[in-house]
């Protein structure tokens, strides 16, 4: 079971895995043949452990190709396609699931290595994730989107699979690493390149909401369904949004407070399959194309952010029980869409599979 901090607390961390022995972590202590940096961590050359439940093999070794193949295996496997180089003589590295089976939530512990996924990986693996990384020991720097940030122990930072970053650890270095679909957060942060490689205080603050938040679901994760975790965290992608949006005020990262007075007032006609944005304009007391440019500075269109809405909308509603006997053409129909091919093709384009695909994984298939 995966121990959380008291509630009493001041900072809410990440969780923290209670280490067992048996071939893995030793309570805390490595052997005195390990590498320093491995030793002081508590690592060995055997398997991550948390209570009973085995994760991942731990890769250590003396900075080898073989060693720095697997370790880019583990985090090709995980994350996203990447490639990592290290001149430390004791590198090693290991990616723990907290869920097994699942590269949600990870615990990251590895050494000095520069680790980037560059135009030609972003080319070749178009796989659409959200990074969120909170450091726990050591620190390293992010490079995204002409930024570079240091982060520290109590921060956390964002990252975003679809552009080129750079990681940067000059020691050994400690992390949990939260990925979510970036869909999810696109259609509620259009500007998401301004909040990436940037540290938030994950101890107080909005950012102390978002830690709390990704730190219990990570908690609970194992004792939940693999469907209730997902429920979770896209309810979870509004706070993190609305967390993000005030961190980002300062920086060139906020919404003009006319685009957030559109958006809100948006928010409750979008399902209606009568909605007209013209009309919709001249009810806030402005013309279509002054609507039209609010949406693309913010880094989309009216459309393709109703769209993104109602689909985020019905994908939930899929996945709920509270919706198990309504049919997938009915909850369509309710959620603004009146062309079916048009929804289904949508759907399958943002989700990756068929509306029926993704509510039969939850056993409560029902057309």
């Amino acid at each position: 079971m995966i121990s959380l901090p008291d509630a009493s607390d001041s900072q809410v961390s990440p969780p923290a895995l209670p280490l067992s022995y048996r071939g893995g972590f030793r309570d805390g202590r490595g052997s005195d043949n390990d590498p320093p940096a491995v030793a002081r961590l508590g690592l060995t050359r055997h398997s991550v452990q948390t209570g009973a439940t085995e994760f991942r093999e731990t890769t250590v070794g003396t900075g080898s190709a073989e060693m720095l193949g697997t370790w880019r295996d583990q985090l090709w496997s995980n994350y996203v396609r990447l490639e990592s180089r290290s001149d430390s003589s004791e590198f090693y590295g290991s990616v723990a699931q907290i869920v097994p089976g699942s590269p949600r939530f990870t615990l990251v512990n590895s050494t000095a290595q520069i680790t980037e996924r560059t135009p030609a990986l972003v080319r070749s693996d178009r796989s659409e994730y959200l990074l969120l990384s909170f450091m726990r020991v050591g620190r390293w720097y992010l490079e995204q989107d002409d930024r570079r940030t240091e982060l520290l122990p109590g921060q956390f930072t964002v990252y975003d699979s679809t552009r080129p970053y750079r990681l940067h650890a000059d020691g050994p270095f400690e992390q949990m690493v939260f990925r979510m679909p970036r869909a999810l957060m696109e259609c509620r942060m259009p500007r998401l390149s301004q909040m990436t490689a940037r540290a938030y205080d994950s101890g107080s603050g909005p950012g102390a909401l978002v830690a709390g938040f990704v730190n219990l679901l990570a908690g609970h994760a194992q004792s939940l369904s693999s469907d209730a975790v997902e429920s979770f965290e896209m309810a979870g992608a509004d706070l993190i949004a609305t967390a993000l949006a005030l961190l980002g005020e300062g920086n060139d990262a906020r919404s003009s407070p006319t685009f957030e007075r559109i958006v809100a007032n948006l928010a409750n006609q979008v399902l209606d399959d009568g909605f007209d944005f013209a009309a919709y304009a001249r009810q806030q007391g402005m013309s279509l194309r002054t609507l039209q440019r609010l949406f693309h500075e913010n880094g989309t269109t009216p459309r393709a952010w109703l769209l993104q809405r109602r689909l985020d909308h019905i994908a939930s509603q899929l996945r709920s029980p509270a919706f198990a006997r309504r049919s997938i053409t009915e909850i369509a129909l309710t959620s603004g869409f009146n062309d079916l091919t048009y929804f289904n093709r949508m759907f399958r384009v943002r989700f990756s599979a068929t509306p029926s695909e993704w509510r039969r994984s939850t056993g409560r298939d029902k057309s």
